[in-house]
């Protein structure tokens, strides 16, 4: 269940998360210890009973950017901002997922990824049209009680106008996002998405 933001758990009830690693091995030794312990979310209690093997089902996927860099160019994709989503820009916390944003921190994961050398052309992000929102805001209490807002809803990004070439460029950006996250604070919680083609 869920109320003003939290999550309420009936004891007894399955839970299931997803971590996500940038190769298996690390994962291989992660599974083997975390197994039949128990973790604390929020003062609950939760006890592990195991851990899928990559490629067992949707939410132990393993990708690779090679495999990214072949899918073909799409017009337009539905993102779902799942859990609270924010942004920095000028030392600012910005809420709505403009494309430079949302694109634009998906640049910079890829190419740390990759380690490509060449940068994104940023200007490209700027031809991306937002054709849809619902949006709500979502504020999220992390470490020394600090809070960060973001983002939860749905956006439909179009680029249906854009060549071909940059197309390609920008449904390879999109298709990282739900293995990376999106925005800041994704390694305490923020910024998972799901896309829709």
């Amino acid at each position: 269940a869920s109320q003003n933001g939290n999550v309420f758990f009936d004891k007894g009830a399955p839970f299931t998360f997803r971590a996500s690693f940038s190769d298996a091995p690390v994962f291989d030794d992660f599974a083997s210890h975390i197994v039949g312990t128990s973790l604390t979310l929020g003062g609950a209690s939760f006890k592990v009973l195991k851990a899928s093997q990559v490629g067992e089902n949707d939410m132990s996927r393993r990708v690779d950017f090679e495999d990214l860099a072949l899918i073909p160019p799409f017009p337009e994709v539905s993102v779902d901002f799942i859990l609270p989503t924010g942004f920095k820009s000028n030392d600012r916390q910005m809420i709505f997922p403009v494309p430079e944003l949302f694109f634009g921190s998906l640049a910079i994961r890829w190419q740390k990824g990759t380690r490509a050398k060449e940068p994104f052309d940023k200007t490209l992000f700027s031809r991306v049209l937002v054709e849809s929102y619902s949006l709500s805001t979502a504020a999220v209490r992390l470490k020394n009680d600090q809070v960060f807002r973001g983002c939860v809803g749905n956006v439909r990004y179009s680029f249906k106008e854009l060549p071909e070439a940059e197309r390609i460029s920008l449904s390879r950006l999109v298709s990282i996002a739900p293995f990376c996250g999106v925005g800041y604070k994704v390694a305490q919680g923020m910024g998972l998405v799901k896309i829709q083609l």
